[in-house]
């Protein structure tokens, strides 16, 4: 295995937490320290800990964009949201603090190439991140923290959105110019969608 970065004397465990394709990075996370490792330039280019610690990067579906979740101690429930983006990378870490997430991860949007899906405590939002708009956005009752899952399809997609702490689900059709509540999914339409597919 080829060795990227050694941080001291100490031994710490790194993790690959994203790679994109089209700029040819590598993210990493190492304790509190963010590290970018360039391919084509083989050398970490960017080791940061401004970010804290940071857990899930989630992609846009054009690459151009990326959003982190970071939280500021390893017991936080709530996730920081920053906006990160792939071309200013070469000039150093740059990012724009979006606000709190109560979601496990973000969702890119293939009808959207800027955009991506995100579950705040009390609102599911498509935010256009090249534009740093909400271009749609859906009120949800519950404060919970929330599992994310998106099975996209050719008319729209459909947002599951799983409470953790109760046995609460509800789904979401998202279209080219909507995003809303689908009331009363039965089983049956849950295995049209594909949501009774098992996560991992």
């Amino acid at each position: 295995m080829y060795r990227i970065k050694q941080f001291g004397s100490k031994i710490y465990t790194t993790h690959l937490i994203g790679y994109n394709e089209k700029y040819r990075y590598l993210f990493l996370n190492c304790n509190t320290r963010f590290i970018v490792y360039s391919l084509e330039l083989e050398k970490v280019i960017i080791e940061s800990r401004q970010l804290q610690w940071v857990k899930t990067i989630d992609f846009t579906a054009d690459l151009d964009y990326a959003i982190c979740r970071s939280f500021k101690t390893k017991s936080n429930q709530l996730a920081d949201a920053y906006l990160i983006e792939m071309s200013k990378l070469k000039d150093g870490l740059n990012y724009e603090y979006l606000g709190k997430l109560a979601c496990n991860r973000v969702w890119k949007l293939s009808r959207f190439s800027s955009g991506m899906v995100m579950a705040t405590t009390n609102k599911i939002q498509i935010m256009d991140c090249k534009t740093k708009e909400v271009i749609m956005e859906a009120e949800n009752k519950f404060f919970h923290y929330k599992w994310l899952y998106l099975r996209e399809g050719k008319e729209e997609d459909v947002l599951e959105v799983t409470y953790l702490g109760t046995d609460t689900n509800e789904y979401y059709q998202i279209r080219s110019d909507s995003i809303q509540i689908i009331p009363g999914m039965s089983e049956d339409e849950k295995k049209i969608y594909g949501m009774e597919e098992i996560w991992i």
